[in-house]
């Protein structure tokens, strides 16, 4: 593949190449991965970006990989199914806390 041979030239001209330290994402959601349901009182792209800020990841629909599932008013498949998954689930109200470390 070409980036190879480029690389391989590169290092042979002298040039050190060092993969990125990446540093994980420390915060309340760290290594989550957050799925929203139901109606929630605040912005759901808003509570999206600040669990992404707090390291952990967000999804659309329920699977395996889930590891914590917010819920609104009125949820409904979502929850059932991390309900059957045993998939961690907070009320809005408690997720709320946890942001706030209460």
């Amino acid at each position: 593949n070409k980036t190879r041979v480029l690389m391989a030239r590169l290092a042979d001209a002298g040039f050190v190449l060092n993969e990125p330290k990446i540093q994980p994402p420390i915060g309340f959601f760290s290594g989550e991965i957050v799925v929203f349901t139901g109606e929630l009182t605040q912005n759901r792209s808003q509570a999206e970006a600040l669990v992404r800020s707090q390291g952990g990841d967000t999804a659309s629909a329920v699977t395996k990989k889930t590891t914590l599932l917010v819920a609104g008013a009125n949820a409904g498949s979502k929850l059932k199914k991390a309900q059957d998954l045993k998939i961690k689930i907070l009320t809005e109200e408690e997720f709320n806390r946890r942001i706030a470390g209460t």
